[in-house]
């Protein structure tokens, strides 16, 4: 099993807890390194892949992309478009998005996870007070990839494979 990232420091799962994402289809939430247990506390199986990880502090949940790409078959496809949720480290709902879901961010304000879907080259919106997603996509450069949230500016700054950083102003 090989790590694929170390993603987010997060309050209010078991004081804080870290997250590490398994190029598989869990994740492990590892107690903090403060409590200096450093063990597991949970596994939590999402979707395929989980790739990027967002907490909305105001509703207490994750969000992980599962983001599968099948690279070995004839015709190359993304295979997963969905976000997990998980509250209580439960997966407890599966939403719905683009095509290799990626990079995901949230943004506290206006309660809102933004998510980076690769091979539809675009944003998904989910209204994380209801967990579904609002709106149309918001179309970017090809291949978008990583995605953060500047509350301050109502920016959003996504990374893509063309080596760019693209920038969305913020709308309702």
């Amino acid at each position: 099993m090989s790590l694929l990232t170390l993603i987010i420091l997060l309050c209010g799962l078991t004081t804080i807890s870290i997250l590490l994402l398994n190029y598989g289809n869990n994740i492990f939430i590892l107690q903090s390194a403060q409590a200096k247990s450093n063990t597991v506390v949970a596994t939590t199986p999402v979707g395929d892949h989980p790739f990027g990880i967002a907490y909305d502090s105001n509703n207490a949940e994750m969000y992980v992309t599962n983001s599968f790409y099948d690279y070995f078959s004839p015709s190359p496809q993304p295979i997963s478009r969905s976000v997990s949720v998980l509250i209580a480290h439960q997966t407890y709902r599966t939403i719905p998005v683009g095509a290799n879901p990626i990079g995901i961010a949230y943004d506290s304000a206006h309660d809102r996870i933004y998510v980076a879907n690769a091979n539809s080259g675009d944003l998904s919106v989910i209204d994380a007070a209801t967990n579904t997603v609002i709106g149309t996509p918001i179309q970017v450069k090809p291949l978008p990839w990583e995605i953060a949230y500047d509350p301050d500016n109502r920016e959003l700054y996504i990374t893509d494979a063309i080596r760019s950083v693209n920038v969305v102003e913020h709308f309702k």
